[in-house]
């Protein structure tokens, strides 16, 4: 019975996939042909330029060292320290380890090109106990090849192998090493004075070394966007939104295709604050299960101001699963990021990530189970005194922790690092 179930509800999924995907090809034709119908027209204002955020590695990339470095720059890193629960168990074990990394930056500012890279290699060494290699590349690019018509992209990857608790990628739990990369690309039209038009597509890509957590986590997302912008005033801008998503599980009976349809504001309050809110209903049709309509909330803030940088982001949607017992989560996802230079040598900052998943439990295997709560914390301290131009000194603490309803999901973490940075 359950696999004439699973069977049938897979043919759903593939019919429903079948009938809805074509309807992508006429809304971009449609999209396309109302921005060349667009160049005939007289007027010509300066198209923007929006960028797709490329995301930090969860690795310490020294992004905030780079900030005033020359076009090419080349860092050596090494790092000492002691993980309380490097396993991430309900009851784990401590380890010293050391962290050694090397990282490249490169920058090419221009009047109508801008390209930006980041990348490196490292190596965690738990004494006695694993090896995990490491990486990371994050390449932004931004074009302007008219006063109407802009071009961005952006590709994130990383290999690693701990938790990344910034965005839902794997399990929030030591599972081995993996690969996750996340590509963007936007391009934006200038339709009149006030109107533009942005054609986006987001790839997320997610696998695992380990084949048993592969099985349930290792997918790939395809996000394709259309947004309709008007400038009402100089420094408010309207946005109303449409997105297509389908999400493809390599194993696991998890696929999906979700619309979401949002409107928004984005505001420019001054030259140190600005800030965007866009809100609206995501309809989501899973492989298998009932079709699920939800809130879809977006909140970014952005304050530069002296020494002082802020930045804060949060979320209300619902996440594709990243556990093997796990459909997928209604959550509320926000992270915080404060940076500030104490003194012309001496800079810190503190970043919070928190999340609230509702999941919903899959059991026998293909049917749907209960619900249950569950709340992740992640908090990391830094401190960096800078010696001279080529060389610093660092130290830092993170607290990791998950409460549960179910109490053998629970673990605690702490991590604590010192370390120093060289240029060459």
């Amino acid at each position: 019975m359950l696999n004439k179930l699973h069977v049938s509800a897979g043919k759903r999924g593939a019919a429903r996939s079948e009938t809805r995907r074509p309807l992508l090809y006429p809304m971009l034709a449609f999209a396309w042909l109302l921005i060349f119908a667009g160049s005939s027209r007289a007027a010509d204002p300066t198209a923007e330029v929006v960028t797709q955020p490329s995301g930090l590695s969860p690795l310490d990339t020294v992004s905030d060292f780079v900030k005033p470095a020359p076009r090419v720059q080349i860092f050596s890193q090494f790092h000492i320290g002691y993980d309380d629960n490097f396993q991430t168990a309900n009851s784990g074990r401590g380890a010293w380890f050391t962290n050694e990394q090397l990282t490249l930056s490169y920058h090419l500012p221009s009047r109508e090109m801008q390209l930006s890279l980041l990348a490196g290699v490292g190596l965690i060494d738990y004494l006695g106990e694993r090896h995990d290699t490491t990486g990371f590349l994050d390449l932004a690019f931004a074009r302007s090849f008219s006063r109407r018509l802009a071009l961005s992209a952006s590709i994130s990857a990383t290999y690693q192998a701990e938790p990344d608790f910034t965005e839902n990628v794997g399990p929030n739990r030591f599972r081995g090493n993996y690969f996750a990369m996340r590509d963007n690309i936007a391009l934006s039209y200038a339709l009149g004075p006030r109107f533009s038009l942005v054609s986006s597509y987001g790839l997320q890509l997610v696998r695992y070394d380990n084949a048993a957590t592969a099985a349930f986590a290792d997918r790939e997302s395809h996000l394709f966007g259309e947004q309709l912008r008007f400038s009402f005033t100089s420094k408010t801008v309207l946005t109303a939104d449409y997105r297509l998503q389908l999400v493809d599980y390599v194993s696991a009976p998890f696929d999906s295709t979700t619309d979401f349809f949002l409107a928004g504001v984005e505001e420019q309050f001054s030259r140190n604050l600005s800030a965007q809110l866009r809100a609206g209903a995501s309809v989501r049709f899973p492989e298998f299960g009932d079709t699920q309509t939800n809130p879809d909330f977006e909140w970014g803030l952005n304050y530069a101001r002296g020494r002082d940088v802020l930045s804060w982001t949060a979320r209300y949607s619902v996440e594709q699963s990243a556990e093997h017992s796990i459909q997928d989560s209604v959550t509320f996802r926000t992270g915080v990021v404060y940076t500030r230079e104490l003194t012309g040598r001496l800079s810190s900052s503190i970043a919070v990530y928190y999340h609230h998943d509702n999941n919903q439990q899959i059991i026998a295997p293909f049917m749907i189970g209960p619900t249950f709560d569950e709340n992740t914390i992640d908090v990391t301290a830094h401190l960096r005194y800078r010696v001279n131009p080529r060389f610093s000194v660092d130290a830092a603490t993170t607290h990791s922790q998950i409460l549960s309803a179910l109490t053998n999901r629970e673990y605690s973490r702490n991590r604590y690092s010192i370390g120093m940075t060289y240029s060459f």
